[in-house]
């Protein structure tokens, strides 16, 4: 792993935005007590996930946002960046830089990053511990460390043995395995719930489903039988009506006949009261002549 740069703002003592450039092999940075070297280290324990207040030497966040003095107000948000080569791919991130950030403020908790994108603190304890750079695979020795590792009650000197032995990713799963395992629990135990209040309604529903599928069929046998009764209709209705057109041109054709006979008496009764018009006539002008 190399670190290439960290950038600092608002945290603890650096007020402006801070950059260290590390150049490859050891690094030095002295100066005097008091000059914030120590923040430097402290930086880097919190920008990794650093939850322990002691380890940080602060008791809450705003202890380790700048205070402020008598020429800057104090710092209202915090921001720490370490830029880590990545050019070999020993990180599962497929860029050559990767940036890990952490941010906060006075008014939320804060937020994790990686190349810019929001993850959990799980996730980046998860990618740190897959490419063995998790919190057991380094040390930052302050002040006093020493004796507090030799004043180490026996579960903390264990807790500390562990974590030498690289055994925290395997502590990940198992903490993930135990949270799937309680979901599943909780589902098994829902499922369980609701096959119980199911369970009294169970002989209704059946009931209700043998009927629905008798339903069913009865529609898809009546649908049939309909189907069946109006085709029989439909084609009696077509024969009835094939006849009545029949009986309907026949009757059209007597008709006709009739009429033409009708019209053809006409014209003769017209011509029988012409003739006897005439005779008439043609007696009275006789009659008329002989007196």
């Amino acid at each position: 792993m190399y670190l290439k740069r960290l950038d600092l703002h608002g945290f603890k003592s650096f007020a402006s935005r801070t950059r260290f450039e590390f150049g490859q092999g050891i690094t030095a940075i002295v100066g005097p007590n008091g000059s914030g070297k120590s923040n430097i280290a402290d930086a880097l324990r919190w920008v990794l996930g650093e939850q322990s207040g002691r380890l940080l030497r602060a008791k809450r966040l705003d202890d380790i946002l700048y205070a402020g003095s008598g020429k800057k107000a104090p710092a209202d948000k915090i921001d720490v960046t370490m830029t880590l080569d990545n050019s070999d791919g020993w990180l599962a991130v497929d860029v050559p830089e990767v940036t890990i950030s952490r941010r906060g403020s006075r008014s939320s908790d804060g937020e994790y990053q990686i190349s810019g994108k929001r993850i959990r603190l799980r996730e980046l304890q998860t990618l740190l511990a897959t490419a063995n750079v998790g919190q057991n695979s380094y040390a930052i020795i302050g002040q006093g460390l020493v004796e507090s590792v030799l004043n180490l009650r026996a579960d903390e000197r264990r807790q500390l043995i562990e974590e030498a032995a690289d055994i925290q990713r395997y502590r990940l799963k198992i903490e993930e395995a135990g949270e799937r395992l309680k979901s599943t629990h909780e589902n098994t135990a829902r499922i369980r719930l609701l096959i119980k209040e199911i369970a009294p309604r169970l002989a209704q529903l059946e009931r209700q489903a043998k009927r629905a599928g008798e339903h069913a069929q009865l529609s898809r046998e009546l649908m049939q039988a309909l189907r069946v009764f109006y085709e029989e209709r439909w084609h009696s209705a077509q024969e009835q009506l094939t006849v009545a057109r029949a009986g309907h041109d026949q009757m059209q054709a007597e008709f006709t006949q009739a009429r033409v006979a009708l019209e053809t008496c006409q014209r003769e009764l017209d011509d029988i009261t012409s003739r006897l018009d005439e005779q008439r006539q043609a007696a009275s002008h006789r009659c008329s002549s002989h007196t």
